[in-house]
C-alpha cells in the first residue's frame, strides 16, 4: 500500500466522519438544540475518529483480537505491517494513522530511509531483510546444544533414512510404504535434520538411549544396529572424524563434516530437580503439572530440555501438543515452555517391518 493510497483513504475517512457529524447535528437541530451550521473543513475534524475508519486500522484491530485468542509456542503471535511504499520517516499527515496501528501492539515496518534518520516506526532493517523473517521457518530457534528425543534417535539410524531408492515390497504395511515414499521426495536427514544438527553439540538422556537400544536389540537390521553403536559410542569424543567416516559407510547420503558424533548421553531430569528449579524460579509452577502428566521417558527428555534451555528435537507430536496445551490452560500469561523442534513424520526401523512379516 502506497503513501498516496493511504493518504486518499484517510482523506475519505475524514470526509465520512464530517458527514456523520453533520447528520448528527441536523438531528439535534430538529430536536430544538442550537447547532453550528457552518461547513466544517476536514482538517478541523477530530482526526482520531477518522483514522479508525481507515481499512488498515480496522484490520490492525481485527488482527489484534485474533492474535490474543491464540497462542503459538506458548506466545501470542506478533502482528507486523510491512509498508515498503511508505517512506521512512513517514509524512506528518500519516503519523497519527501509523501511531494508531502501533497502539494495537503491531510492528510497523516502512520503506527505506533516504536520509538515514531514526524514527519510532520501524527498525533499521531493510525490507529485504524483513520478509524472510515473516515466512514460516523449518524449525524454531536452535540452541548450541540440541536435546535428541528417542523418536529422532531412531530416525538417525533407520534404513529408511539412509537408503536411497528403497524398494517397496508388496507385503510392507501402509506406514512403511508411506515413509519410503516420503523419503524419496523429502530426504529427511540431508534436507532437514542434518542441516539443523550440524555444528551443534548433540545430547540425549539415558532413558531415551536405553529405550532406543531396547527397540534396536529386538528388531533392528544389522546396518541399523551398526549405526546405533556408532552414534552412541561414548568411547569417542564428540566430533570424532573416524566415527563420522565409519558412519558414512552405512549411508547413501554424504554426512556433514561438522556433524558432532557421537551423541553425548546425559542423566534424565528427575522430579526432585524440577521441584528445586520451581522453588528457585528457574521453571514456572505449571512445569510441575507438565511433568506429572508425562511418562517417565518423556519427562526425562522434555523436562531436561526445558530445565537446561536446550531445544529438544522430537517427532512426538502428541507429547509436544500435550505440553503446549497444559501450559496454555494452566500456566500464567507470561509462562513459556520447552522449545521443541517437531520434525515430522517419524521414521520407523525397517527391521520392525521385517519382524512383522515373519
Amino acid at each position: 500500500m502506497s503513501e498516496q493510497r493511504l493518504s486518499l483513504e484517510l482523506a475519505k475517512a475524514q470526509w465520512e466522519a464530517a458527514d456523520s457529524s453533520d447528520e448528527a447535528s441536523d438531528e439535534d437541530e430538529s430536536g430544538g438544540s442550537v447547532v453550528d451550521r457552518r461547513v466544517k473543513d476536514p482538517k478541523d475534524m477530530s482526526r482520531g475518529d477518522a483514522v479508525d475508519r481507515v481499512e488498515l486500522v480496522r484490520m490492525a484491530y481485527d488482527l489484534r483480537r485474533a492474535s490474543q485468542a491464540h497462542r503459538i509456542h506458548y506466545a501470542h503471535p506478533r502482528v507486523t505491517f510491512v509498508l515498503p511504499k511508505v517512506p521512512n520517516p513517514p509524512p506528518e499527515s500519516l503519523s497519527l494513522l501509523l501511531d494508531r496501528i502501533r497502539s494495537t501492539g503491531a510492528i510497523v515496518e516502512l520503506g527505506s530511509d533516504p536520509i538515514k534518520r531514526s524514527n519510532p516506526y520501524t527498525s533499521s532493517s531493510s525490507v529485504a531483510e524483513i520478509f524472510p523473517r515473516l515466512l514460516p521457518a523449518r524449525h524454531p530457534p536452535l540452541t548450541e546444544t540440541l536435546n535428541v528425543d528417542c523418536t529422532i534417535l531412531l530416525a538417525l539410524v533407520s534404513d529408511l533414512s539412509h537408503i536411497t531408492d528403497h524398494p517397496i515390497e508388496p507385503d510392507y504395511n501402509v506406514a512403511i510404504k508411506r515413509q519410503i515414499e516420503l523419503e524419496s521426495r523429502e530426504h529427511l536427514l540431508p534436507a532437514s535434520l542434518w542441516p539443523g544438527m550440524a555444528g551443534r553439540k548433540l545430547i540425549s538422556t539415558e532413558e531415551a538411549v536405553n529405550r532406543m537400544w531396547e527397540i534396536v536389540d529386538t528388531i533392528a537390521t544389522p546396518s541399523e544396529r551398526a549405526r546405533t553403536e556408532l552414534i552412541t559410542n561414548q568411547r569417542k569424543p564428540a566430533g570424532d572424524l573416524s566415527l563420522l567416516a565409519e558412519m558414512q559407510q552405512y549411508s547413501d547420503y554424504p554426512l556433514p563434516s561438522n556433524l558432532c558424533l557421537p551423541i553425548v548421553i546425559v542423566p534424565g531430569t528427575k522430579q526432585s530437580e524440577i521441584e528445586t528449579a520451581v522453588k528457585e524460579g528457574r521453571l514456572p509452577e505449571v512445569s510441575r503439572q507438565v511433568a506429572s502428566e508425562l511418562s517417565d521417558i518423556n519427562r526425562s527428555v522434555f523436562m531436561y530440555g526445558w530445565l537446561h534451555n536446550h531445544t529438544t528435537i522430537s517427532s512426538n507430536r502428541t507429547v509436544a501438543k500435550t505440553v503446549e496445551g497444559i501450559i496454555e490452560k494452566h500456566g500464567k500469561e507470561e509462562d513459556g515452555g520447552p522449545v521443541i523442534w517437531l520434525s515430522e513424520p517419524a521414521r520407523s526401523l525397517l527391521g520392525k517391518e521385517k519382524e512383522r512379516r515373519k
